[in-house]
């Protein structure tokens, strides 16, 4: 995808956000932003319009949390909740996620 295929979005948003968004674990996860450990729930509504991610840092008070919403004209929208649009953006950008545990092992085998 390049910014061309994506020309309706908010101008505060960068055009590859709303992917990156999609490229994180849905559920609940755990993974590392900037050094520090952080749980992550990122929540798609049925008919994908609403991305919802709540993060809070394990050892500290740090929290991300932001709305990413898609209208019916297909333009997106970012509404982080009481923090700056570029700490959202930052965060997604940035976050690993732990891979996830081999449930191989869970089985017995």
């Amino acid at each position: 995808m390049t910014q061309d295929d994506e020309p309706l979005i908010d101008k505060t948003v960068p055009w590859d956000f709303p992917q990156r968004v999609l490229e994180l674990p849905e559920g609940f996860s755990t993974g590392v932003f900037e050094g520090r450990r952080y749980s992550t729930v990122v929540r798609v509504s049925d008919n994908g319009d609403r991305i919802w991610l709540f993060a809070r840092e394990l050892a500290d008070q740090d929290i991300v949390s932001f709305n990413l919403y898609r209208t019916k004209t297909g333009v997106t929208h970012l509404r982080p909740c009481e923090m700056s649009s570029q700490k959202v953006i930052a965060f997604v950008a940035g976050y690993r996620p732990d891979a996830p545990p081999d449930r191989a092992d869970d089985q017995g085998d």
